[in-house]
């Protein structure tokens, strides 16, 4: 935008915008604002003395005055063919500006395209998605909620939950490992999470236990620490609002997961199935110091128990032997008065 200096003002006084008499200034009067004054050459004309011009209303809705000169000595004096230029910038803080984030984070707008907005998370740049962590995942718990009593959206949210803690696992990001536990602490509040959860993750040990590929169970390993950091929580969060509410279906739940990987760990097949178990043997370990907050400890060590026998003995070995040091490790090994 190009603007007279003859004709026009720009709603700053004289000391602001001008300053002296020099060919040329820039001031900022606001965040995000830009002006500068670039003059084009003039002939040396005789000094010149104010004269006031009052035009039309600025956007504040006064009137502003815009000082010019008129020739009454030597010096120079402003030439009607300088310009003054304006750039501006917006950016905001609070909303991206990627347009699949935007879409899933509001999603309620336009539930229709839920589905693919949800499989669109999964392609965003990951640098983008973590400055709006929180948004994130508010949006993708607030999703379960609202369709608490259907399980269209419940795989995908997992998904889009697994990607997001695969995110902070990347030494990229890893400092945004703070943000997601300070959340799941302190803003987490989907009372019913835990139920589309474990139903989830059931279903996909299951799978793998029949021989069958499970990508997304691949990926969920890896993020099976704070997939039961949310589910606890969530679970605590129930029985806290129901005072103890579903306690019997949720050990239910928490029980059958563990038997199905006890199922696949008795399994003979090679392939994925192999990789697998070994990564059941590594990942399970880290879920026992959640778990044990909320279910039988002496249950708990049973299935554990399990867990480590139904493997073949000449099958992981390496593993299997650390997987044990790690079960050790834990406080479940080292409660007091219980039987194991």
């Amino acid at each position: 935008m190009r603007y007279s200096l003859s004709s026009m003002a720009f709603g700053a006084r004289r000391s602001s915008l001008l300053g002296t008499a020099h060919r040329s200034a820039c001031v900022a009067p606001s965040a995000g604002l830009l002006v500068s004054w670039r003059p084009r050459a003039c002939a040396p004309r005789p000094r010149a003395r104010e004269v006031t011009d009052v035009c039309g209303p600025d956007e504040f809705g006064r009137r502003a005055r815009l000082p010019r000169f008129r020739s009454t000595g030597g010096g120079h004096h402003i030439c009607s063919r300088d310009s003054l230029q304006i750039s501006t910038l917006v950016c905001s803080t609070k909303l991206t500006q990627n347009v699949d984030l935007l879409g899933l984070l509001k999603w309620r707008s336009n539930i229709r395209a839920l589905n693919e907005n949800l499989k669109k998370l999964m392609k965003v740049d990951g640098g983008e998605v973590v400055k709006f962590l929180q948004d994130t995942l508010d949006a993708l718990f607030s999703i379960m909620m609202e369709f608490s009593d259907s399980n269209t959206y419940d795989k995908l949210v997992f998904d889009a939950l697994v990607f997001l803690i695969g995110l902070i696992a990347d030494r990229k990001f890893q400092h945004f490992n703070a943000v997601l536990e300070a959340y799941i602490r302190q803003h987490f509040s989907a009372t019913l999470a835990y139920k589309k959860l474990l139903s989830v993750l059931t279903e996909y040990v299951d799978t793998a236990s029949r021989g069958l590929d499970c990508e997304p169970l691949k990926r969920a390993f890896k993020a099976l620490e704070y997939i039961f950091k949310f589910t606890v929580r969530s679970r605590c969060l129930y029985s806290q609002l129901y005072e103890g509410k579903e306690k019997k279906e949720y050990d239910d739940s928490v029980r059958i997961l563990l038997e199905k990987f006890n199922v696949l760990m008795k399994s003979p097949l090679e392939g994925n199935t192999l990789l697998m178990q070994g990564a059941s043997l590594k990942y399970l370990p880290m879920i026992l110091q959640d778990v044990a907050t909320t279910f039988d400890p002496v249950l708990l060590s049973h299935l554990l128990h399990d867990f480590i026998r139904s493997l073949p003995p000449d099958r992981l070995m390496k593993q299997k032997l650390q997987s044990m040091t790690a079960i050790v490790g834990t406080q479940l090994f080292k409660m007091e008065g219980k039987t194991f």
